[in-house]
């Protein structure tokens, strides 16, 4: 959820007090060091990009090495203390690789491709969660004509969470055949993005207001103009900015920087927690989604984010616990982690259901085969951001090519790129940097036994020579996908549109229409995916908490 900072006030000071500055000298506040494992957290490691988060403090270039073997040595082998592994039996910690640490993961989802509602329906149904969760899921989506359960959303973006409370409410529906008012009703979204603000307020006929600061004061100015009142809510889902804290921004800052754009978020977040609950306890369950660094130790700033979300949620009287998550293990073929903030009413908890956490992995299964989430049209879009070959600039590549070609034979190189160039449309639409990328991947794919030429897979192309351009621990995984990203599809050789990377979001076709994503541009569409929560896993998660809550 990128978007500047300068799109939100700078607020008052935050009453959340700041960790007293460290009294280490400055040259060992600095050190590169390995996360602590939290009681509350369960880490899940499993893509080829980096076999783990490297702090703030650590120069990049560290880890782009020539060899990526080199690479993933020079970080897996910084082994984390044992003590703190002690006395965390939930903690399960997957190191890159590692299969005697792998959890053991339930089979594909029996459904015909990607989709939040089918996925829904198949988890309820399915023998792969415990009966208990199953028994209280079923108790909960059994609608009763005299309550519902209001929910909020804050930095959605697409409207994903609204599917997901609609295929609660269809399969309550179809489960007990009851035609009442749904059990889970839309209360708010709040999208500081006007351009998506004004796209969800067309589509739905809920409040969609501007701007998070003005939810705890209970009255917000909406995308239509006019000021609505903020309802309270009994859920919220919140995926705030993680803009100031993500990997991909040059300019970090501090978590508690209330003038930045991620502690902003995190400000507005608990001023609505306080607003709900100013007149006794309101909300009672919440969801929150972000980056992965969320759950790693900044050196820099001598801080944690999700232990400082964590810590002021206990505070306000909620039970926490935070998970890593892969999509890659719900169900969809896309290496992408985020960190899930799960917290539940300590008062509203279930005491005789496991942790939070264990039922959340309780829902992973084995992606579906990558040629579900394909459209058999690829050439109905065109991302005008790569149409027409443009002219490569600089001359840094050239000389990571060159390494390249001497880790794995020019020749071998050459004969790829020379065979790419006739290979589809990719010649057209790809410079002769993303070219050369592409040529580098498929060689380090060759070597390892994979042949593009004959299976699909996914190569990201925007990368420089030396990055990563597939996932190297199971490259049948399409990388992350980032709002700009450019990714090309082995086999057909043509580039992974905008529809294909919603779907690997896990959207079907239906629901990409049903959420009006179907009528903007193949880049709109690559911007939406990139920035998107990934169904399966907010699904998972609020399963998760409705398990847990006592209404």
């Amino acid at each position: 959820f990128f978007f500047s900072s300068r799109n939100l006030q700078k607020p008052p000071a935050m009453s959340l007090k700041r960790p007293a500055a460290s009294k280490k000298p400055a040259a060992q506040r600095n050190v590169k060091t390995r996360p602590a494992v939290r009681d509350e957290d369960v880490f899940y490691e499993s893509d080829g990009e980096m076999p783990g988060r490297i702090d703030d403090s650590q120069n990049m270039s560290d880890v782009l090495l020539a060899s990526d073997e080199e690479a993933h040595n020079s970080i897996a082998n910084r082994s984390r203390p044992q003590q703190q592994l002690a006395n965390n039996d939930d903690a399960v910690l997957r190191e890159s690789g590692d299969e005697s640490t792998e959890r053991p993961c339930g089979p594909p989802p029996d459904v015909s491709g990607p989709g939040v509602g089918k996925l829904a329906a198949f988890w309820l149904e399915s023998n792969n969660i415990s009966t208990e969760i199953q028994a209280t899921l079923e108790a909960i989506l059994q609608k009763q004509s005299d309550r519902t359960i209001k929910v909020g959303s804050i930095c959605s973006g697409t409207g994903m969470d609204h599917l997901l409370l609609k295929a609660l409410n269809d399969f309550g529906t179809q489960k007990f055949g009851n035609n009442n008012a749904p059990r889970f009703v839309h209360e708010f979204f709040c999208e500081s993005s006007e351009a998506k603000g004004k796209a969800l307020a067309k589509l739905h006929a809920v409040p969609v207001f501007q701007n998070m600061d003005q939810l705890k004061d209970g009255l917000a100015l909406d995308w239509n103009g006019t000021y609505r009142v903020v309802r309270k809510v009994k859920g919220l889902l919140d995926g705030y900015p993680c803009t100031s804290i993500s990997s991909q921004n040059t300019r970090p800052a501090s978590f508690l920087n209330s003038s930045s754009a991620t502690g902003n978020g995190f400000r507005f977040l608990l001023g609505f927690v306080d607003y709900c609950d100013a007149d006794g306890d309101y909300l009672e369950w919440i969801l929150t989604e972000n980056v992965r660094n969320m759950m790693w130790h900044s050196s820099q700033y001598d801080e944690r984010p999700m232990d400082i979300q964590n810590k002021s949620l206990d505070e306000r009287g909620f039970l926490p616990s935070s998970v890593l998550a892969q999509s890659a293990r719900f169900s969809l073929k896309h290496s992408r982690h985020r960190a899930i903030g799960l917290y539940v009413k300590k008062t509203k908890t279930k005491a005789f259901l496991p942790d939070l956490a264990q039922t959340f992995f309780s829902f992973e299964c084995r992606p579906l085969p990558l040629s579900q989430f394909l459209c058999d049209d690829t050439g109905i879009e065109a991302d005008s951001r790569h149409s027409g070959p443009k002219p490569s600039r600089g001359t840094v590549w050239k000389k990571q090519l060159a390494m390249a070609e001497s880790k794995f034979g020019q020749a071998a190189v050459q004969q790829n790129l020379n065979r790419l160039k006739c290979l589809g449309t990719l010649a057209s639409v790809c410079t002769e940097r993303e070219l050369s990328v592409c040529a580098v991947a498929i060689t380090d794919l060759l070597s390892r036994d994979y042949d593009p030429y004959n299976n699909l897979l996914i190569i990201q192309v925007d990368q420089d020579v030396n990055r990563s351009t597939f996932i190297k621990t199971d490259p049948t995984l399409c990388p992350c996908i980032l709002p700009n990203g450019k990714y090309v599809v082995s086999k057909r050789w043509s580039l992974l549109t905008g529809t294909e990377k919603l779907r690997l979001q896990g959207l079907s076709l239906d629901e990409i229409y049903d959420l009006g994503l179907s009528k903007y541009s193949d880049g709109e569409k690559s911007d939406y995916a990139g920035n998107m929560f990934s169904g399966p896993v907010l699904l998972a998660a609020m399963l998760t908490v409705v398990a847990h809550w006592k209404p």
